[in-house]
């Protein structure tokens, strides 16, 4: 029962945020949205034209749902968010069968999952960290079990998401070190995975070129240098504390003090252990290497962290044990503790699901651009809107309309299409989106007022502006 309400708990605070947070996805996922929403109807279609840098499951599972109600952004949400729904009980089950089938463990593994803050606002992202979590929870609990299927197939699914599933194979072999069939059979699962990438990647153009695409979108892989270091550190240290929130990594380090004040010693359970080492691993690695201090980064050490907290050994005291008040009444010793761990889950929770944290799906996530393009997204074919800063936004909003997004690099690269393509007796009408309070806003007006063009307000919201360009010059 207490699992249910968990899921229950945790599913609400994530429907919440599917209403209240604006879609957000990565700069390189709206540059290919085109071809994402259209991949149901011809599955190569993702990899044509501009290929793609990424690996294709979070959008062909996002094309499932295009079928049913069309391009929108509800088919581009519902993949992560029933994944991250999912990801409750299968942390839970996992604490289940590593602490001896313990419900109150469980309980706590689950709930340290359904209440985190980087959990529940990325839960309705186009990212495609969520996915990957989810398959890499999958491959563990697989992994554990000598009678499931072999961790490699979830694992595989994994990297056909994201490029980072590899980090967790070392971790895979361990778990299934004990059952060399398995073992082998994992190891072809996820070989085959990668295969069938390189297949998907070289059908379409003959050429095998995807992760070089990848490496060349990152600007390579670099090592953080030293002076840097420390810039990077403080990054991590802010946005870890966002997987399970301050209240309860301090229960948790009372935890281990009390333990260790108990008996002299800490004895944590292996599995626990391999997980929290592996966690600092990754952290490790992730300080090492240039550009990876994102928040979306850390989640998938969620599940290794739920679980690692939800194995730890109970902390009896003795002493408090000893008065008859702290077994009887209502404020035993297992209930104030279990209130002060719900208090501390729930708390920082409760704003993740407004989106008030600065990562993940957030109602402001896109400065305005949603509401922006609602005020001209019926105008007619050739109606045209320029941009500099937001235009792989626009790209997702006027997919199948009539806008056509036209970037522009600077005020002269502006004036010389105005003055090569602008005719003021055309009906077609031309915008120009402005991020308020900038530079560039600035010397743009400026440049557009000297040449004879004048601005007319159409709308604002958030960071944009929308101006209308007219003219009184004769061509």
């Amino acid at each position: 029962m207490g699992i249910l309400i968990i899921i229950l708990a945790g599913s609400a605070l994530r429907f919440w945020g599917l209403f209240h947070n604006t879609f957000h996805a990565d700069e390189a996922l709206f540059a290919t949205w085109a071809r994402y929403i259209a991949v149901w109807r011809d599955p190569m279609l993702l990899n044509v034209a501009t290929p793609v840098d990424k690996p294709p499951l979070l959008f062909y599972f996002q094309a499932l749902f295009y079928p049913l109600q069309g391009p929108v952004e509800w088919a581009a949400r519902l993949p992560n968010f029933f994944a991250s729904i999912l990801l409750i009980p299968l942390v839970g089950r996992i604490a289940f069968d590593l602490t001896e089938h313990n419900h109150q463990r469980a309980c706590l593994g689950a709930a340290v999952v359904a209440f985190s803050p980087i959990a529940i606002q990325f839960s309705a992202t186009g990212f495609t960290d969520p996915l990957l979590t989810f398959w890499i929870t999958l491959a563990i609990w697989h992994g554990l079990k000598p009678s499931r299927q072999p961790a490699g197939l979830w694992l595989g699914l994994g990297f056909l998401t994201k490029y980072q599933a590899i980090l967790f194979l070392p971790l895979i072999l361990w778990l299934e070190r004990s059952h060399p069939t398995k073992l082998i059979k994992s190891v072809g699962w996820f070989l085959a995975s990668i295969a069938l990438l390189l297949v998907w990647d070289w059908v379409p153009n003959g050429r095998i070129d995807l992760f070089g695409r990848q490496l060349s979108s990152y600007g390579g892989i670099s090592f953080v240098e030293w002076a840097d270091f420390s810039t990077q550190l403080g990054l991590w240290l802010t946005h870890i504390p966002f997987l399970v929130g301050w209240g309860m990594i301090g229960i948790v380090t009372i935890w281990v003090v009390g333990l260790w004040f108990q008996s002299g010693r800490v004895s944590f359970n292996q599995t626990g252990l391999v997980f929290t080492g592996y966690s600092l691993a990754y952290v490790a690695l992730h300080l090492l290497i240039v550009n990876l201090s994102e928040p979306r980064y850390s989640l998938p050490l969620l599940p290794l962290l739920a679980i690692g907290i939800a194995t730890l050994p109970k902390v009896t005291l003795n002493r408090l044990r000893e008065r008859p008040s702290a077994n009887s009444g209502l404020f035993t010793f297992e209930r104030v503790t279990a209130v002060a761990i719900a208090v501390c889950l729930i708390l920082p929770a409760l704003p993740a699901a407004t989106g008030q944290y600065p990562f993940g799906g957030r109602p402001t996530n896109d400065d305005g651009a949603n509401m922006i393009a609602q005020s001209i997204i019926d105008e007619p074919y050739g109606t045209v809107l320029y941009d500099h800063e937001y235009s792989w936004h626009w790209r997702y909003h006027f997919f199948w309309k009539g806008v056509h997004v036209e970037w522009f690099e600077d005020p002269a690269d502006l004036q010389e299409n105005l003055t090569a393509f602008f005719d003021p007796s055309a009906p077609e009408k031309r915008y120009i989106a402005l991020k308020s309070n900038d530079l560039l806003t600035s010397n743009v007006k400026e440049m557009l007022s000297k040449a004879g063009y004048t601005l007319e307000p159409t709308a604002s919201a958030g960071k944009i502006e929308l101006y209308l360009i007219t003219t009184n010059k004769q061509e």
